[in-house]
């Protein structure tokens, strides 16, 4: 096989599922004696996905010429994230490189669990209101278009309501205004990022996601559990702390989040202690930065941040399953009061009707 465009090998991803697999199999290979590059050839004929297999034939192609795995791995950064090189390459120099490669699997298997728990929590109200929303725009022109056209054409008053559906039904039919809405949008959206830089754009989005009533406090402890796991798998690691704090703000995967963590990286450059430094973010809780605080002086940071990691994992999961079980009867509440409207928007004109016969 040739070895991989440079391209083919930037854009390639797989699920964390396979990649955790990935990491467990080649770690347990390691540390019953195969070498390396045998047990990527294992792994390139018995891969779960394609995509595994393709890379894992490539990084032994690579590592049989010679490089480093990690440097290696390096080459496919939407499936080996940086975090996951640095602490593999501080791995291959301590000679821990299958303990890293576990680690790594353990990480990802948590990581996904929570992602599935969350996606599983959120579709069905997502679901719902698309729906919901679909049914007031399209709904009324589509099913009651004859009714309101005969009541158009009858004498006689129309309740308020029943007038607001009948225009907003006559305004979906409209051409016009879907062109015009879509060009507005449109204008304003090249607007936003002709004057809003990219990385800006994206902080900002990022924040006011982190705003949300409900979405907005599971973001922000998903991102505290990532990086809290992510900066005890580099303390174990040996990597130093202020090179490890970019990567595992990175792992968060909020560029809001990101950024401030970058703000306090600069703090610890200067002398301050990481606790008061993540403290004065204002992201943190009390709990996260006293810990910190704690570990400092004791030294057990690896020890403290898993033991972070552990608590916002299961507050996480009781939060995502609160969230679960609260948004049912606020989505059927919200699905009885659209029907509601339209029910009365339609029975009051055809009472009022027949109370004239």
């Amino acid at each position: 096989m040739e070895r991989l465009s440079q391209e083919w090998c930037a854009q390639a991803r797989c699920s964390a599922r396979a990649i955790s697999q990935f990491y467990n199999e080649l770690a347990t290979m390691l540390g019953t004696g195969i070498p390396i590059d045998q047990g990527l050839s294992i792994l390139s004929e018995h891969a779960a996905e394609d995509t595994v297999a393709v890379v894992a034939h490539d990084l032994q192609t690579r590592v049989s010429s010679g490089q480093m795995l990690s440097r290696a791995m390096s080459a496919f950064p939407r499936i080996f994230s940086p975090l996951a090189v640095s602490v593999l390459h501080m791995g291959e120099h301590s000679g821990q490189l299958a303990a890293q490669m576990l680690v790594l699997s353990h990480w990802y298997q948590r990581d996904d669990r929570l992602r599935q728990q969350m996606s599983a929590a959120l579709t069905y109200p997502l679901i719902t209101l698309a729906f919901c929303l679909f049914i007031v725009v399209v709904g009324p022109a589509l099913l009651f278009r004859g009714l309101f056209t005969m009541l158009e054409q009858a004498d006689m008053e129309l309740p308020w309501i029943t007038r607001a559906l009948i225009a907003f039904s006559n305004a979906t039919l409209n051409p016009l205004v879907w062109l015009g809405l879509a060009g507005c949008l449109g204008l304003a959206w090249r607007a936003f990022h002709q004057l809003v830089p990219p990385e800006k754009s994206a902080r900002l989005r990022d924040r006011c996601l982190l705003g949300l009533y409900i979405l907005g406090p599971l973001l922000q402890m998903q991102a505290l559990l990532r990086f809290a796991r992510a900066l005890g798998v580099i303390s174990t690691s040996g990597m130093p702390l202020h090179e490890g704090l970019t990567l595992a703000a990175a792992c968060t995967g909020s560029p809001f989040f990101q950024e401030q963590v970058e703000r306090a990286r600069a703090q610890v450059m200067e002398g301050i202690p990481l606790s008061q430094a993540l403290a004065e973010t204002g992201l943190f809780p009390k709990l996260f930065t006293l810990a910190l605080a704690a570990a400092e002086e004791t030294g057990d940071m690896s020890g403290s941040l898993r033991h972070l990691a552990e608590i916002y994992e299961l507050e996480l999961e009781c939060r995502v399953e609160a969230v679960s079980s609260s948004l049912a009867p606020i989505v059927t509440v919200l699905v009885g009061g659209i029907v509601g409207m339209l029910n009365l928007a339609t029975l009051l004109p055809i009472l009022r009707f027949l109370e004239k016969l």
